[in-house]
Formats: C-alpha cells, sequence, structure tokens
C-alpha cells in the first residue's frame, strides 16, 4: 500500500519527520502483511494507543485520535478527533485510512464512522476491518529529540540536569556535563511529553548501558535502558513515539 511504501521511503535517518528525525537501530524490513484484524488487534493492540485518521479528501487531512477499545467484528472504538481546538465535523459514513504503530510493527486498515456519540464524552464507532496490513520493523525505532530532563543517581540521590538526545520505547540517549554513574548502575529519569495538546510528566527508572569518554567540560553521551515502567508511563511513550513516527506536530 502507499502509505507503507511511503515509510520504508521517509524513515531514514537523513530525514525528518514533525521537526524531529527519524533513525533505527538496524534495518527495516521490506516484507508487507495482511492479517486477519481481530487476531492483530487482540495481539497488538492497546488501551490509549495513538492512532491517525487521514480522510479521503483530495488535501489527505491526517487527524489523531486514542483507542478506547473494541467488540470483535463489530466496532473499534476511538476518541473523536480535533480539527484545531474544535470536535472534527465528521459524518456517520465517512471513510478513513488508519494508521498506527504497535511495537516494531506499522499498520494501516480502512475504515468507516458507523456512529457518532458526546456522552458520557465524545467518541466514535468504526466499522470493524477484515483484514490489516502491517509493516515489521527491526530494531527499536528512535526519535532524535533536544528534550530537558533530570537525572536522579541511585547512589548519592543527586539530582542532575541533563538533555534528551533521543528516545524510543525502551531506551533513551541523554548528554550530561555531571557524571551520572557508571554501566549497570540505576538512575531515575524525569521529564515531560506533550502529545495533543497533554502534558504528561514521566518518572522512569533506568538502567546505564553504556557511557562515552568525557572530554575536558563536554557533556557525556549515556545511553539507557528503560526498566519497569508504569503503564500510564508506558502508554504516554509509545503515544508519544507512535505520533512523531506517523507524522504530527507534536510539541516536545
Amino acid at each position: 500500500r502507499v502509505w507503507n511504501d511511503q515509510l520504508r521511503a521517509v524513515v531514514r535517518p537523513d530525514q525528518t519527520c514533525a521537526g524531529s528525525s527519524l533513525a533505527t537501530q538496524g534495518n527495516f524490513v521490506s516484507n508487507e502483511k495482511r492479517v486477519s484484524a481481530d487476531e492483530f488487534l487482540f495481539m497488538s493492540a492497546s488501551v490509549g494507543d495513538a492512532l491517525q485518521l487521514q480522510d479521503y479528501s483530495p488535501a489527505r487531512s491526517r487527524y489523531y485520535t486514542k483507542l478506547i477499545g473494541y467488540v470483535n467484528k463489530l466496532s473499534i472504538v476511538v476518541t473523536h478527533p480535533q480539527a484545531g481546538e474544535k470536535l472534527l465535523g465528521a459524518g456517520v459514513g465517512d471513510a478513513f485510512l488508519v494508521r498506527g504503530f504497535s511495537g516494531r510493527t506499522t499498520y494501516e486498515f480502512d475504515t468507516r464512522i458507523l456512529n457518532i456519540y458526546t456522552h458520557p464524552y465524545p467518541h466514535l464507532h468504526l466499522s470493524f476491518p477484515e483484514q490489516v496490513s502491517t509493516l515489521e520493523l527491526r530494531g527499536a525505532m528512535r526519535i532524535k529529540v533536544n528534550l530537558p530532563c533530570s537525572v536522579v543517581a541511585s547512589v548519592d540521590g543527586l539530582k542532575m540536569p541533563a538533555t534528551i538526545a533521543d528516545l524510543s520505547t525502551s531506551g533513551t540517549s541523554i548528554q550530561s556535563a555531571a557524571k551520572l554513574g557508571k554501566a549497570g548502575d540505576t538512575v531515575q529519569i524525569n521529564f515531560k511529553l506533550s502529545v495533543q495538546g497533554e502534558e504528561s510528566a514521566l518518572v522512569m527508572p533506568a538502567v546505564i548501558r553504556n557511557a562515552g569518554d568525557a572530554g575536558a567540560g563536554a557533556a557525556v553521551t549515556y545511553g539507557l535502558e528503560f526498566v519497569g515502567v508504569s503503564t500510564k508511563a508506558r502508554i504516554a511513550l509509545q503515544s508519544y513515539v507512535c505520533i512523531m513516527l506517523i507524522g504530527t506536530n507534536a510539541s516536545e
């Protein structure tokens, strides 16, 4: 399909997406699959996953929503997407191409709005697809960012400033002029992410996997792996990475 073809071309280390460049620890596996929707959603989709809805107008406008849940073979329930500061003026029967990202798999499927609800909160019921197109990625997706953070070392408990240079759902690379520890040490990283206007303050336990050499007065780059991540933090982090991956203007 067109989008998966574009994805293979777009997500190269030298290209950018929504102000941040995308890189991978490894290469893309270019084989596309079409799988049963009920099996895929059961195994891969999670409540809170970020999704992109692209309409079929000449402008191919894109909107962003979150998965609330689904009833197998009947409907998929998502939050009502916004267009600017207002709810999207969509109608029953409107068609969209849905795109998402789960773990190391990108996926897409066609759907139509079955019904629109405003209570107890705005949400949509989308038609349940028969099949989903998927594309497997090899290695973890890293998004190059420039996010301020603080790091608390487990040894002395001191909070030290640092900058997140890249970010994935499994870990991060940070830079700091302060000594944060050595390989194998545990730390706590505190930072904020803004996803679709919602700000999340994350407290992420991590293990230092590698540390660069410290030059005179230069910042040191540390590679860290997240451990024991809470469900709330995982959803926020996955949504941020996903939205950056599928091309929205998520703010840093």
